[in-house]
């Protein structure tokens, strides 16, 4: 969160009149980033053992809302 605020700060320091842009476009990589999490966590849920795994429901809900969510993101930074 730190570095979010600090690239927003010095982005507007150095005279880009347009702080909405600059917010926008962190919060579109920032949405990325998030999207892509979904499809770390279903990485880590297979190499689990079998009993530790998640329920198959729970997983296709998973990808499907990192799926959304990702490709939101990438319309964002469109």
């Amino acid at each position: 969160m730190g570095a979010y605020l600090a690239i927003m700060a010095v982005t507007i320091l150095l005279g880009d009149n347009q702080p909405a842009a600059v917010i926008n476009s962190i919060a579109a990589m920032n949405a990325v980033v998030f999207g892509l999490l979904g499809f770390v966590l279903l990485y880590f849920d297979r190499k689990l053992p079998a009993y530790a795994r998640g329920h198959f429901v729970l997983q296709c809900i998973v990808l499907a809302g990192s799926a959304i969510f990702l490709s939101v993101a990438f319309l964002k930074l469109l």
